[in-house]
């Protein structure tokens, strides 16, 4: 929960349980009834994480009261800012362990909070520091394709199509909200624990590829003038000849796919980036992405 000029405040959704009524969570106290505040709700944790095949899982904002002297009340909403942009991802999106303050905790037997902000993540630095009303998901242990180096069963494109990540029915309407430019970074999962010696491999990874993005600027999603920014690293670098062949097999079709380079950062304690790596990734990547949306500072 971020309230300017105020201290940050966070809760745990782990022990809410789906009672009738709801559950009543308190977000800030003492502030000035002299003037207006802005206060923004943020989810700065996956869902679930740790399950393969996820169960409904998410949390619902039912309402906001306002109780003190002078009979508080709501103002109209500020404008959203035109920008807008959508992150599809892994742990490297989510910010999985870029907190992680000791060293040799169990990562795996741990509240996730403990571990992860995506507040700090570089997704959410880059969105606030362009302006931009941001998407995401992003998923731990995903992967573009099930293969037999991820055996997960849902991959992040059927992630993709939810309205609700952990919910298999809901379907996110496309023309609802449309994007500047979509910003992936698949492939880490997809090649964990990948033999060189599969040569075959990478090829099907990169028809893979090609196909969903394809699919993602045709005119049944977001049509052929955005903006997609493929990323690797900054894990490994493995996948990042097949996903320069979608690049260029993408772009000689007339479409606009980028390549972004994400690697060159420190790995944190659990080989993934820490919220200072994150800073990094957030201004590299931030000031390609903005060049080629042509957007100003």
């Amino acid at each position: 929960m971020i309230v300017p000029g105020f201290a940050n405040a966070t809760f745990s959704t782990a022990t809410v349980t789906n009672v009738t009524g709801g559950t009543s969570i308190t977000l800030a106290t003492s502030l000035d009834p002299t003037t207006s505040h802005s206060v923004r709700v943020f989810k700065s944790s996956e869902a679930e994480w740790a399950w393969d095949v996820p169960e409904p899982n998410y949390v619902t904002l039912c309402s906001v009261t306002l109780v003190g002297l002078g009979s508080p009340s709501l103002l109209p909403p500020a404008l959203l800012p035109s920008r807008k942009l959508e992150f599809i991802g892994d742990s490297i999106t989510a910010g999985y362990c870029n907190i992680l303050w000791v060293p040799d905790i169990d990562r795996h037997h741990t509240n996730r909070s403990n571990l992860e902000s995506f507040w700090l993540s570089w997704p959410t630095r880059l969105c606030e520091a362009a302006n931009a009303v941001c998407h995401t998901a992003a998923w731990s242990g995903f992967a573009l394709m099930k293969s037999k180096y991820c055996g997960k069963p849902v991959t992040m494109p059927e992630v993709f199509r939810r309205t609700l990540a952990s919910v298999n029915s809901s379907d996110w309407e496309y023309a609802a909200w449309i994007p500047d430019g979509v910003v992936i970074n698949l492939g880490t999962n997809d090649f964990h624990g990948w033999p060189e010696t599969d040569v075959a491999f990478p090829q099907l990874f990169a028809e893979t590829y090609l196909k969903w993005v394809l699919h993602l600027t045709s005119p049944a999603v977001y049509g052929p003038n955005v903006h997609i920014f493929l990323g690797v690293g900054p894990m490994t670098l493995a996948y990042s000849d097949p996903v320069r062949e979608v690049v260029q097999n993408a772009t000689s079709q007339g479409l606009k796919v980028h390549f972004l380079n994400q690697s060159g950062v420190s790995h944190g304690d659990c080989q993934h980036p820490s919220y200072q790596s994150d800073a990094i990734l957030a201004k590299s990547s931030g000031a390609e992405i903005a060049t080629a949306l042509g957007w100003g500072p």
